[in-house]
């Protein structure tokens, strides 16, 4: 079985709590033994924020030119990590 993730810091509390609780009465039904497998990729972002940057100097209300620009210090920083 292949399963895709989820991102909980996306999700409310009560969200939260309810999807835990749910995986923990998968297990607990669970009546064989598996495992799990955890996989993350790298994923190059430098194109992205290339376009980006061209959209945001596009950008003429300086409020929202700011916040085009903290988005794309903030994929920058992203990017950085591997």
């Amino acid at each position: 079985m292949r399963v895709e993730g989820i991102n909980l810091d996306l999700k409310s509390y009560e969200e939260q709590v309810e999807i835990i609780e749910q995986y923990k009465r998968f297990l607990n039904a669970l009546d064989f033994p598996i495992q799990i497998l955890v996989h993350n990729a790298y994923l190059d972002l430098s194109d992205y924020i290339n376009l980006m940057k061209a959209q945001v100097e596009k950008i003429e209300n300086p409020t929202l030119a700011s916040y085009g620009e903290e988005y794309v210090s903030f994929m920058d920083a992203i990017n950085l990590k591997e």
